[in-house]
């Protein structure tokens, strides 16, 4: 009987957590696909979910530095609440220092 009260408890507890996983955007595109060493360009990204709250660009390797571009919203009706816009295109500032080693790199 204990067992099946700890089997429960833990099936519970492990649908519990299952259920506050969180679902985050799928990178689709990113246009252009680069940018030289030593500038800087404004990329535009594609998603599958919305994108709306990011706010920060995580990139591997030393050398290259993303910033959000925040979209500019239109404003709510008077007396309605403004809704979360579908995001699914942001801008995003790439910077490549001239001491970046060229090559593919990842980016969230």
């Amino acid at each position: 009987m204990k067992r099946l009260a700890g089997a429960l408890l833990f099936g519970l507890l492990f649908a519990m957590e299952a259920q506050a996983q969180t679902s985050y955007p799928m990178l689709m595109t990113l246009q252009p696909i680069a940018i030289q060493i030593g500038t800087t360009g404004v990329l535009e990204v594609q998603s599958r979910h919305s994108m709306w709250g990011a706010n920060q660009v995580i990139i591997s390797g030393e050398g290259l530095s993303g910033e959000v571009v925040h979209p500019e919203l239109p404003a709510a009706k008077e007396g309605e609440k403004p809704k979360e816009p579908s995001l699914t295109t942001l801008k995003i500032k790439f910077i490549a220092t001239p001491d970046a080693a060229p090559g593919v790199r990842e980016f969230k």
